[in-house]
C-alpha cells in the first residue's frame, strides 16, 4: 500500500507539473514573447515548480538537481546526443535514405538551443524526475525502466506522423537510454543533456524531422529522407528507423556495462 501511494504521488506530481507549464504557456504566447526568452522562463519555471512540488510533497532535498557536476554532466550529455545522432544520420547516409539539398550558415543557434533544452528539462522531470524516481523507488531500477519507457513511447504517439513502430522506437531508444543515464548518475543533467543535444542535432544540424514535426528551416544543413520508413522513419523522422534504434540500444548497452557496475541498480523496497 506505502508502495501504491508513493507511485500515486509521482504520478500526481506529473499532472501538476505539466498543467503548470502548460498554463504558463497561454501567456507566453499570447504576449508573443521571442522564443529564447520564453524557453529560459519554462526552464527557470520547470525547475522552481519540481523543487516546489518535492519540497512540499516529499519532504526531502532534491538531490537529483544537486549542483554539483552538474555542468560537466549536461555538456557531457549534450555532445553525446549530437554524436548519437551523428552516427544515425551517418548510417542512413550509407545506406541512401538521407540527402543533403542544400546548407546554410546557421547565425542564431542560441534560440533553437534553448528551446530543445526546455523541451528537455521539462520532459525529463516529468518522466524520469518523477515517474521513473518514483517507480525505482517503490518497484526497482528494471520496472522503473520498463514502466518510464513504456509511457516516454506512448506520449509521442498523438505526434504527426507518428505509428505503432515509431512509438515503440521512441520507448526502446529514447525511454530506455534516458531512463539508464538517470539511473547511473542518480541527477537529471546527463539526461536533460542527451535529450537537448539528441533534438538539437536532428532539427537544426541536419534539418529533418523531429519526433513527427516538420524539419526546422534554421537548420545548418538541408535534409531530406527517402526509402521505405523501417529504413528512414517515413513521416515521424530518423527517430522511427532501425539505425535509431541500433544506436541507442548500443549507447545504452554500454551504460549498462560500465556504469550500473559502479552503481548498484535499486531494488524493490521491502515496504
Amino acid at each position: 500500500m506505502k508502495r501504491a501511494l508513493h507511485v500515486l504521488r509521482g504520478i500526481a506530481g506529473i499532472v501538476v507539473f505539466l498543467a503548470f507549464l502548460t498554463a504558463l504557456q497561454i501567456p507566453l504566447h499570447a504576449a508573443h514573447v521571442p522564443q529564447a526568452a520564453a524557453a529560459v522562463i519554462l526552464i527557470a519555471a520547470a525547475f522552481a515548480a519540481y523543487l516546489a512540488w518535492v519540497s512540499l510533497a516529499e519532504r526531502r532535498t532534491v538531490r537529483e538537481l544537486s549542483l554539483r557536476g552538474a555542468l560537466a554532466e549536461t555538456g557531457i550529455g549534450l555532445i553525446g546526443g549530437m554524436a548519437l545522432f551523428a552516427i544515425v544520420i551517418a548510417l542512413l547516409a550509407f545506406a541512401g535514405a538521407y540527402h543533403i539539398r542544400g546548407y546554410s550558415i546557421a547565425s542564431v543557434v542560441l534560440s533553437p538551443l534553448l528551446m530543445w533544452f526546455a523541451v528537455a528539462v521539462t520532459e525529463e522531470i516529468a518522466f524520469r524526475g518523477l515517474l521513473f524516481r518514483t517507480v525505482q523507488e517503490a518497484g526497482g531500477t528494471w520496472i522503473a525502466l520498463a514502466v518510464s519507457a513504456l509511457f516516454f513511447g506512448l506520449a509521442h504517439a498523438a505526434n504527426p506522423g507518428a505509428t505503432v513502430f515509431s512509438s515503440f522506437a521512441i520507448a526502446i531508444e529514447a525511454g530506455v537510454l534516458l531512463g539508464l543515464a538517470y539511473a547511473v548518475t542518480r541527477r537529471l543533467w546527463l539526461p536533460i543533456g542527451i535529450h537537448a543535444g539528441w533534438n538539437f542535432a536532428e532539427g537544426n544540424i541536419f534539418g529533418v524531422a523531429v519526433s513527427g514535426t516538420g524539419g526546422h528551416s534554421a537548420s545548418i544543413l538541408h535534409g531530406t529522407l527517402s526509402g521505405p520508413a523501417l529504413v528512414s522513419g517515413g513521416a515521424f523522422g530518423p527517430e522511427a528507423s532501425v539505425a535509431a534504434i541500433a544506436v541507442c540500444v548500443l549507447a545504452s548497452a554500454a551504460l549498462c556495462l560500465v556504469e550500473v557496475k559502479r552503481t548498484p541498480v535499486v531494488e524493490p523496497s521491502a515496504t
